[in-house]
């Protein structure tokens, strides 16, 4: 049986700010399982706590969680939330993202209406469906919370923004990531024609082989049988029999 290998969703905290529809709630948990690829293999999963932080500003929030030990980014729900499907996401300071030669400069040209003393928080409105990708990329320092402030000159740390948007998620979503699996040899085949090989280039030419999902094993797995390279044997230390391969495929897109 293909056996699917991935780490554990990492996961995001959401806080609420006031107080929200059900309706509303039901809607994001619904855009960020679209965003996460949630049908899939997510990557990251949303906790959400309604009552905490109720009629707090994003900076206490903030100060709260610094004080607790947690630093990571989160996002928040606002009544804003219903009427444009988007949340804030808040990442940290300035002055703790930039060097200070660098925040010194970026700061009167980018920002406007803040005092000259004000720590300033990088936060960005953006559609719930973006927030688990861009948490990936962010994680992965693909992307940073400045990507998305460009798009919004200038930065007023005070004042509403529009929504950042990258992909339509509902109508045209980009194609999740592909699974890595583990296969045995009666659920993958190889070939070493260069029919096959030709399209896949390593530092020496073509690979000698590619491998693939048998269709039949690719469709009860909701997955594409589609050649790849080599992957690797897992160690027997592993628990994994002899002739065991590790590879990647794509899903087969759920309508």
């Amino acid at each position: 049986m293909v056996r699917f290998k991935g780490s554990p969703p990492s996961i995001l905290l959401g806080f609420f700010t006031s107080n929200i529809p059900n309706s509303t709630i039901t809607r994001v948990i619904a855009d960020f399982k679209l965003g996460a690829w949630h049908q899939y293999d997510p990557m990251v999963e949303l906790s959400l706590d309604q009552d905490r932080f109720i009629g707090f500003s994003p900076q206490q929030i903030r100060e709260q969680l610094d004080a607790e030990g947690i630093r990571e980014s989160f996002v928040l729900l606002d009544a804003e939330t219903t009427l444009s499907r988007s949340v804030w996401w808040v990442g940290r300071y300035l002055d703790e993202e930039m060097p200070s030669t660098d925040a010194d400069h970026w700061r009167p040209l980018c920002v406007v209406n803040v005092s000259s003393d004000e720590r300033i928080l990088l936060k960005a409105r953006m559609r719930t469906t973006e927030a688990p990708l861009f948490y990936v990329n962010d994680d992965i320092a693909n992307q940073s919370i400045f990507d998305v402030l460009d798009s919004i000159y200038p930065f007023d740390p005070h004042g509403p923004q529009e929504p950042y948007s990258v992909c339509d998620w509902e109508h045209d979503p980009p194609p999740p990531p592909p699974a890595f699996v583990v296969a045995t040899p009666d659920e993958y085949e190889i070939s070493s024609a260069a029919e096959h090989t030709r399209n896949f280039s390593l530092d020496g030419g073509a690979p000698k082989e590619v491998v693939r999902l048998k269709e039949d094993v690719a469709r009860e797995n909701n997955l594409r049988s589609e050649w790849t390279f080599m992957g690797k044997a897992p160690g027997s230390e592993e628990g994994f029999p002899e002739g065991i391969l590790e590879f990647s495929q794509p899903w087969a897109i759920r309508n």
